[in-house]
């Protein structure tokens, strides 16, 4: 089988896992309180069973079910991100260097349409700048225009998928053929091991998130906040598209530390 039908399949099959995993999980619930062995919510008139089991199969998990209504909060085992809250720092965004790099990830199909911008230090630290998001579908390419100019834009990276070449090639056909903007392939596999990669850099000082004196309401929806929630609560949370373009802006900038590598590498090389 080949590879791209391989990855199909990997796909296909990982997904029906997640839904057998979902209706065992409600099963399970369901047999609790049958038995009567799970604790019902005070205010049965607002959360009665058939409420609960509805949020259960909106939340798509058993864990994130827990959290929401039981209050057991996740574990660092338990998320994918646990060094995420080591980027945060309160200093001002003006620490980020006008003439640094940048590179933007976009994630164009999700939930919510992500643009999301990070600046690169000349030692190879990541800065997000700008989270775009709730971009209309109809406006996804004039924005990326914009996003472009707005952020002298090194890169952009989407996944190479129909789709997203459709939107990489009307970008070019606007915007020029050398708009700075190229897809990833990417599967199940390489999702997984790149959001693990991420967790080191995390975990490493490679990010730095300037938050300054943040005060948004605790259910603020702006970019920032949403990025916040879908990091903190990755694997369970429901959406994960800032997380994707955030992955696939530190793919941009990849791009550009692998080229400053290579041209370093020739450098060295004497010439007799």
């Amino acid at each position: 089988m080949g590879t791209i039908e391989s990855e199909i399949k990997e796909e296909l099959d990982f997904q029906e896992e997640i839904q057998e995993e979902t209706e065992d999980q409600k099963n399970e619930i369901l047999c609790s309180w049958q038995e009567e062995t799970y604790e019902m919510p005070l205010w049965e008139e607002k959360f009665s069973k058939k409420t609960l089991l509805k949020k259960l199969e909106e939340l798509g998990s058993k864990r994130a079910f827990e959290r929401g209504f039981n209050l057991k909060v996740y574990s660092d085992e338990e998320k994918t991100f646990p060094s995420f809250p080591l980027c945060k720092k309160p200093i001002p965004n003006t620490v980020i260097d006008p003439s640094w790099p940048r590179f933007a990830g976009v994630d164009p199909f999700g939930k919510n349409i992500v643009i999301f911008v990070i600046a690169l230090s000349p030692i190879g630290v990541r800065y997000p700048v700008d989270i775009k998001i709730k971009v209309p579908r109809n406006e996804i390419i004039d924005t990326l225009l914009n996003m472009r100019v707005k952020h002298n834009l090194k890169m952009m990276v989407v996944e190479d998928n129909a789709a997203q070449i459709f939107i990489a090639d009307g970008v070019k056909l606007k915007g020029g053929k050398d708009f700075p903007i190229t897809t990833k392939t990417t599967s199940a596999n390489t999702k997984r091991a790149g959001f693990a990669s991420l967790e080191v850099e995390f975990a490493t000082g490679m990010w730095c998130w300037a938050m300054g004196e943040r005060a948004h309401e605790y259910d603020c929806s702006c970019g920032w906040c949403v990025w916040e929630r879908e990091m903190d609560n990755h694997p369970e949370y429901e959406t994960i598209d800032t997380i994707i373009a955030c992955y696939y802006a530190r793919e941009a900038a990849k791009l550009e530390s692998e080229d400053r590598a290579l041209l370093r590498g020739y450098e060295e090389i004497e010439i007799d």
